[in-house]
């Protein structure tokens, strides 16, 4: 008997000294990264699987153009006098926000002055600028909304797989802090439901949506 506790001791000892070491090794492998392209992998499945599952938000309406639009039209980019009749049409049906996703810091006339008069009485319409880098040159957003809340970036960070899984809220340009044309969009849709954007009251430096606070990733 006293033979089989000592092997059974035994066995405990090793068998816990090599879940210890095992957990180690992985642990290691996990901080030198090696573990996170299997891990990025099962969070891509349920990325998809949860997106599938879920129906087009009714509150969102999506107005694209379409090769048969540039067809029908005979250029593009489409003229401001287009773009502008088409926002007019949209305006009518009462939208809290309206996003253009379409780089304007030329003038494609005709139509500037109607482009630019819509502009400058709907505020809750957002157009769209790109942020840049150090080696691509960014895209200001239309002159008449310089210096205006109603310019949102859409810069992505694209990972070395190709795959974009982060988004921006804000870009910091040192002397100047941009907010995200998906951020811009959700602030104006929330302030009609009451919710504007504040403080963390225990992390002021994180945003605060309603009982939300979104925290930055961490490396």
């Amino acid at each position: 008997m006293a033979r089989v506790a000592r092997l059974l001791r035994s066995l405990f000892f090793i068998s816990l000294a090599t879940g210890l070491l095992s957990a180690l090794f992985i642990l290691g492998l996990r901080a030198q990264g090696v573990l996170e392209p299997f891990e990025l992998a099962v969070y891509d499945l349920l990325i998809r699987t949860f997106a599938k599952a879920q129906a087009p938000d009714p509150r969102i309406t999506l107005v694209t153009i379409s090769e048969d639009d540039i067809l029908r039209q005979g250029r593009w980019p489409i003229t401001d006098a287009t773009l502008a009749k088409a926002l007019d049409r949209i305006l009518q049906h009462h939208p809290r926000a309206v996003g253009v996703d379409i780089y304007r810091d030329i003038e494609v006339p005709p139509g500037l002055e109607a482009l630019n008069s819509l502009l400058r009485t709907n505020p809750h319409i957002i157009m769209v600028s790109k942020f840049g880098g150090p080696t691509f040159p960014g895209i200001p957003p239309p002159p008449v909304l310089k210096g205006t809340e109603q310019v949102g970036f859409n810069d992505i960070l694209v990972d070395p797989d190709g795959i974009v899984r982060r988004g921006l809220l804000f870009l910091d340009a040192g002397d100047d802090v941009s907010y995200a044309f998906a951020l811009r969009l959700a602030i104006l849709y929330l302030a009609a439901e009451g919710i504007d954007p504040t403080p963390d009251p225990i992390h002021p430096q994180h945003l605060r949506l309603g009982p939300t606070t979104l925290r930055p990733f961490e490396a």
